[in-house]
């Protein structure tokens, strides 16, 4: 039996209200490249933002967009906490969640655990799930018919019966919600 991870190697994560004008970066996809580079960190720094973005489905359309908890985003702990406060007041943060140090006075940057995370997670992938009707052409994300584009057909319950045209093969496979992305189009061949 694998051991289980250790949970101080699990990420933690420094939560950051954001203005309005971070918010509006967060619906179209740029908040977290934006907030990169205010930091000055490596464009691979973890920032999850609780929102998930999907192209438009008509040319000329509007992207759509899941929003999990509006007006926040979550940046990997390891920086010092002076970068994180730096983000105060700008265009992007409002504010950065701190707690006083009994012993110093001095503000300390708030961090949480990965699992504090997890509910906001499940309630992403269940928004974007509900989206998803016959008709609707999505990305399969995991499994052996991992990005493969497929539309769907029907849905039953928690998961949705999906076509996929291969080369030398059509067939409809059963999968679930959780495991495919809406993109751009709508039933028809790609």
């Amino acid at each position: 039996m694998p051991h289980p991870q250790n949970p101080l190697d699990a990420a933690t994560w420094v939560p950051v209200e954001l203005t309005r004008h971070g918010e509006m970066l967060l619906r179209d996809g740029t908040i977290a490249a934006q907030l990169r580079n205010v930091l000055g960190v490596e464009a691979d720094w973890p920032i999850f933002v609780p929102a998930e973005l999907f192209p438009p489905t008509e040319e000329g359309g509007a992207p759509t967009v899941f929003c999990a908890t509006d007006g926040y985003a979550y940046i990997a702990a390891g920086l010092l906490d002076s970068q994180y406060l730096s983000l105060e007041d700008t265009r992007l943060v409002r504010r950065v969640l701190t707690s006083k140090d009994p012993r110093t006075g001095r503000r300390v940057v708030q961090t949480l655990p990965d699992r504090a995370l997890d509910s906001t997670r499940q309630s992403l992938k269940a928004a974007v799930a509900r989206s998803i009707r016959p008709g609707t052409r999505v990305r399969i994300t995991q499994g052996v018919l991992s990005n493969l584009v497929a539309d769907v057909v029907a849905e039953e319950g928690d998961f949705v019966h999906v076509w996929l045209q291969l080369r030398t093969l059509e067939l409809i496979r059963a999968v679930s919600k959780q495991h495919v992305q809406p993109i751009v189009g709508g039933v028809g061949r790609e």
